[in-house]
């Protein structure tokens, strides 16, 4: 029995010393790895999402970018307002002091070059015309009566050059109350469409008294304000594309004038442009945006 117990300790010792020397991790040796380089990546599992953001940190930065915001020495694009605009365009106003009798147009109504527009009450105008030609011809009378008499050396040349005299001034009233009377009807100096209507009919206005906008919006331009430095490269005959927002649709513009003088207060350059073919869809005071490509 004592054999037995004895054999037995000695495999137990056996035993416990194999399992100390043969297990991997060695509590002697914990610190030293712990203070020593980490373990490869290869030993754990890879995140696809992290990698595609860690390689997307490793990538060269962005080429620089100019003032205006786009690469050097590629093509750029560049971007500003834009209006459409009609390019004829008239605020119709009073020229004299006087009533309106009748307004032949209403709003957004068409109307051809040369029809009426508006009248005035002229009869007043009428009256001292009527007036003006009597004194014309009383006053003709009277130094054609005085030239025969001085024909006849009967009156010296005093009376006949004031009779001329008169004859002519009665002659330069008339020329004047004809050029008022001139006025009294308005007349459409283009084909086009009344915007605004600023007056009404009985309305009695002063000279310079707004009465009326029109326009032709058949012909079409549009208003684009750009800063100074694109001057440089943007020259009349420059094409470019304006993005109308109302319409959604872009349309083929070209310059035909560049302002000068750059406006104190936006800092911006004023230019002018045409645009290419006929759109029945576009309106004045439409807007968007000017695309316009720099090589």
């Amino acid at each position: 029995m004592h054999i037995i117990r004895h054999r037995f300790q000695k495999c137990f010792l056996t035993l416990a010393l194999a399992l100390f020397f043969c297990n991997p991790v060695n509590p002697m040796s914990a610190p030293a790895r712990e203070a020593g380089p980490p373990a490869a990546d290869t030993q754990k599992p890879r995140n696809a999402l992290v990698e595609a953001f860690s390689s997307t940190s490793t990538t060269e930065p962005a080429q620089p970018r100019t003032q205006s915001g786009f690469n050097q020495g590629q093509a750029t694009e560049h971007k500003t307002g834009v209006q459409i605009i009609a390019n004829k365009e008239a605020a119709l106003a009073s020229r004299f002091y006087g009533t309106i009798s009748k307004i032949y147009v209403k709003e957004g109504e068409n109307f051809k070059a040369g029809q009426p527009l508006i009248s005035f009450d002229c009869r007043e105008l009428a009256a001292e015309h009527a007036v003006a030609q009597a004194e014309l011809r009383l006053h003709s009378s009277t130094d054609q009566a005085n030239s025969e008499l001085y024909a006849e050396k009967v009156i010296g040349s005093l009376e006949k050059n004031l009779s001329q005299a008169k004859v002519a001034e009665a002659n330069a009233r008339i020329k004047a109350i004809n050029a008022k009377m001139a006025n009294c009807k308005i007349t459409a100096p283009f084909d086009g469409q009344v915007v605004d209507l600023k007056a009404r009919t009985y309305e009695t206005l002063l000279p310079g008294s707004p009465i009326m906008l029109i326009q032709d919006p058949r012909d079409l331009g549009a208003l684009v304000q750009i800063p100074p430095a694109w001057l440089s490269w943007l020259k009349p005959g420059t094409i470019f594309q304006a993005q109308i927002e109302e319409t959604g649709t872009s349309y083929q513009a070209e310059v035909s004038s560049v302002g000068a003088r750059v406006d104190p207060a936006s800092r911006m350059v004023k230019v002018y442009a045409t645009i290419s073919g006929i759109h029945s869809e576009l309106l004045p005071g439409m807007g968007g945006h000017a695309e316009f490509d720099q090589q």
